[in-house]
């Protein structure tokens, strides 16, 4: 049996799991500010990677500045993603699903200009 497989059937007996629940609990416990700043910087680097794989800039304006830029759905069905994969998770499913081309980037303003459908970059009213 594979090392994997043993792991999975071995924590699936209920004494053991409860073992390995409470050693994660103290261990989260006595490393909590370092297991916090792992987490940040595992979480920063996941969106960078995220975003770069995706062009490193916004589709409509072209800003470039990494804290602006966010994740978009093109087909405006990120709410129901987000329920179907978790709310946190839609940058560690891009990187699993080989960055599909269903999301993009851009930045804070043009994500929510788009949710009232009006970009200023394309808004023809202007001067």
């Amino acid at each position: 049996m594979a090392t994997k497989e043993y792991m999975r059937e071995y924590y699936s007996r209920p004494e053991n799991r409860e073992r390995k629940n409470k050693y994660q609990r103290e261990r989260r416990l006595l490393n909590h500010d370092q297991m916090i700043e792992n987490d940040a910087k595992y979480r920063n680097k996941l969106r960078v990677d995220v975003i770069s794989a995706y062009g490193n800039k916004c589709k409509c304006c072209g800003e470039d500045r990494l804290p602006f830029l966010q994740l978009d759905h093109k087909n405006d069905d990120g709410n129901k993603h987000r329920k179907e994969v978790g709310r946190t998770q839609v940058y560690i499913w891009a990187r699993k699903n080989d960055y599909p081309d269903n999301l993009q980037v851009l930045c804070a303003n043009c994500n929510t200009a788009k949710r009232f459908g009006i970009c200023p970059h394309r808004d023809s009213r202007k001067p």
